[in-house]
């Protein structure tokens, strides 16, 4: 977690069960994306080339990407597709982090993306086939989204020579592969075999150190809020304070959210979670004693 690659070879899982989801029921999915209003569409991307303005949102019009060598993308599949709900969602209660997740779709012998990396952990569960996966070592700890590498970003392919092989390995149906956030990595399918799977991340308003730090700033006076979140930015952005970057611990922002809720331990938190509330109480009296009394 956030310090280096993993592939587990043996999950026990098949993920096509788990998610309801297999390459026979994907023209499913995506019909479900046309029919579906204001919860995103589906795109086609080959090597860092972006279809997302070019006959994307038809049915036909992805399955003419595909047949050429396009991977289809389709975000947030757990607000179409209900068993991929359910299953983040008790995930998501296990680690401590709300969860979404990404479709791809990648035909024979090509790749959706050049060298990239990732302002955010990443899993990708594999549903059916395979991939070639190469990860490099991260340019930048835990980076931030305006520290991102990617040709869609910069405009070209990023320099990676000087960048050092972690992983490289393929990965298969059944298999989830971990790469933390920053770690510079493609993938290509095999002329054998095309592949589906999903890659599932961590998100939320609050899920970091550097966010926690913002939310106790809210409190402070309109005068110095703007002072306080720009040099919190400019902080948090340079490349010796990880620890800014660094995500809370699994469950944290889950437990904060429900002590602002007003939910105690009488109405189902249990004993770690009141904890967190009470340090989150803490934290906020500390915090205004001291801007009470601040100069």
């Amino acid at each position: 977690w956030e310090r280096k690659p993993l592939l587990a070879s043996e999950t026990g899982y098949s993920f096509s069960d788990v998610f309801g989801l297999n390459s026979s029921q994907l023209h499913l999915l995506l019909d479900a994306y046309d029919r579906s209003s204001g919860r995103g569409s589906c795109y086609c991307n080959r090597y860092g080339e972006n279809l997302r303005n070019v006959f994307y949102d038809k049915l036909s019009g992805l399955i003419r990407c595909y047949l050429e060598g396009f991977t289809i993308i389709c975000p947030a599949v757990f607000k179409i597709w209900p068993p991929a709900s359910k299953t983040l969602g008790t995930w998501a209660k296990d680690i401590g982090y709300p969860l979404s997740a990404n479709l791809y779709a990648t035909p024979r012998d090509t790749a959706g993306f050049d060298w990239h990396n990732d302002p955010m952990e990443v899993f990708m569960a594999y549903l059916e086939g395979n991939k070639f996966w190469e990860i490099l070592s991260t340019p930048f700890p835990l980076p931030l989204r305006n520290h991102q590498l990617s040709k869609e970003r910069l405009g070209f392919v990023p320099d990676v020579s000087k960048l050092t092989m972690i992983l490289n390995a393929s990965v298969q149906a059944g298999q989830l592969l971990h790469i933390p956030r920053g770690f510079v990595h493609r993938a290509r399918t095999k002329s054998s075999s095309a592949s589906l799977h999903l890659t599932i991340q961590p998100m939320g308003a609050m899920s970091k150190v550097a966010d926690l730090l913002a939310h106790f700033f809210s409190l402070a006076s309109s005068e110095v809020q703007g002072q306080l979140f720009h040099e919190l930015d400019r902080q948090a952005s340079m490349e010796n304070n990880t620890w800014l970057r660094q995500m809370l611990p699994p469950g944290f922002a889950f437990g904060l959210r429900r002590c602002q809720q007003g939910k105690t331990a009488s109405r189902g938190m249990d004993g770690f979670a009141e904890g967190r509330c009470h340090l989150n109480r803490e934290l906020q009296k500390a915090w205004r004693h001291y801007l009470s009394n601040a100069p």
